[in-house]
């Protein structure tokens, strides 16, 4: 069994890309996915967020 430890941050995650991938728009890629821990956790969180900056900033460029 995994301890709460890992799926409760594994959750917070999930939540954020099912959001981003639900076509949300800019509601989904303006909330910042939070980074919980220092782990591996935390750096596939603190990527994940940056690709989200990254979506953002190519969205507005397009006028979107």
């Amino acid at each position: 069994m995994i301890g709460t430890g890992i799926t409760q941050p594994l959750k917070k995650v999930i939540s954020g890309l099912e959001d981003i991938a639900s076509g949300k728009g800019d509601i989904a890629l303006s909330k910042r996915i939070a980074i919980t821990s220092i782990d591996e956790i935390g750096l596939l969180t603190k990527s994940i967020d940056r690709l989200r900056v990254s979506m953002k900033a190519a969205m507005s460029r397009l006028g979107q």
